[in-house]
């Protein structure tokens, strides 16, 4: 085997070693990045949820807005229903 060879092989090995580790970096920050993600829509489900429970809780203690004039926040609407 020709030495130029030999060496022109071992610098295409260490080409593809560093193109790989530069890979291996890129995959990490975005399986990092991933899991930020993640954690983010979990807490912005959670407080979603939360936000649901609180918005039915309200419209069950003060009734559906809108009634046109009917049940106990009479007025509270500028709905009139045509008849």
């Amino acid at each position: 085997m020709d030495v130029d060879a030999i060496v022109a092989g071992l610098a295409e090995r260490d080409r593809w070693k560093a193109r790989l580790a530069a890979l291996e970096r890129d995959w990490k920050a975005l399986k990092g990045r991933r899991a930020r993600l993640e954690a983010q829509l979990a807490r912005l489900l959670q407080e979603l949820r939360g936000l649901e429970a609180i918005s039915g809780e309200l419209l069950t203690a003060r009734g559906m807005p809108g009634g046109g004039g009917t049940g106990s926040h009479e007025g509270t609407s500028t709905f009139r229903p045509i008849r």
